[in-house]
């Protein structure tokens, strides 16, 4: 009976460190993930920024990224 116990806890505890280390390994591709967002974004508002003053060259990329989304 002792035996089994001790069997159950062990299976739970390594049940535990594998989901510990799936929660940490899903978080730093997150972290990963969410950097690229904030890359493209400001890369996305400098070139807007940038070409902000040539509204024909701004219709053209803007038409461009609409019919990428559809």
């Amino acid at each position: 009976m002792e035996n089994e116990i001790l069997k159950y806890l062990a299976e739970q505890a390594s049940g535990v460190v594998i989901a510990i280390f799936l929660i940490i390994c899903v978080e730093a591709q997150l972290d990963d993930l969410t950097g690229a967002i904030i890359r493209l974004t400001e890369s996305l508002t400098k070139e807007v920024a940038r070409d902000g003053q040539d509204s024909e060259k701004w219709d053209r990329t803007n038409l461009k990224i609409c019919a990428m989304a559809t």
